[in-house]
Parts: structure tokens; sequence; C-alpha cells
């Protein structure tokens, strides 16, 4: 199995090999194996959001992040909040203009 994904979690562990780095991040539900280059600047603790490729493999599923980015969780509460209130206004029938694609 392979496909994209967007998630975004804490970075709840963070292990750093020769050749990558693998991050477990929880997103609340669950938590999730993310692999990414040496190279990223992130640490245990860092709320990030990842979009990536899922890859399935000997040891299970794992997610190998193209793009890892640091976000404010209260930027990110607010801008989902405000995509629920689109989301149920649309559901009631609402004609909504999108303005903020972030």
């Amino acid at each position: 199995m392979e496909g994209r994904v967007v998630v975004w979690g804490v970075v709840v562990r963070k292990f750093v090999g020769e050749k990558s780095i693998m991050l477990i991040l929880d997103d609340f539900t669950d938590t999730a194996v993310v692999i990414t280059s040496p190279e990223t600047e992130v640490e245990e603790g860092d709320v990030v959001r990842i979009i990536g490729r899922i890859r399935s493999g000997e040891k299970g599923k794992r997610i190998f992040a193209d793009v890892i980015k640091k976000i404010d969780t209260e930027e990110e509460l607010i801008h989902r909040l405000k995509n629920l209130q689109t989301f149920k206004r649309l559901l009631e029938g609402e004609e909504v203009q999108v303005v903020d694609l972030k």
C-alpha cells in the first residue's frame, strides 16, 4: 500500500541515524513512524505538519516525509475551526466563498 498523506501532531520521540531520522508522531488518535532526512531540524515536543508518502514494509507502515513544517498550535486550531464552520455552512446549503487557502 502506498499513498500520500498530510498529518499533524506532536513529535514524541526522535531517533537519529547516519542516513535518516525516525520520528514518532502522536496525532492524539494514534502514533505514526515518520522517516526524514538527517538535516531535518525537529525536536521532541515540536508540533509539526507533515506531507509525505505511506509505505508498507517488513517493519510495518511508515510515512516518508517530503515536507515537515513546525506549526503554531493556536494558529492550526483556529484554521481547523474556520474549516469546520465553513463546512457546516456548506451542509446547510449556504453559498460560501473560499478566501484563505492555507
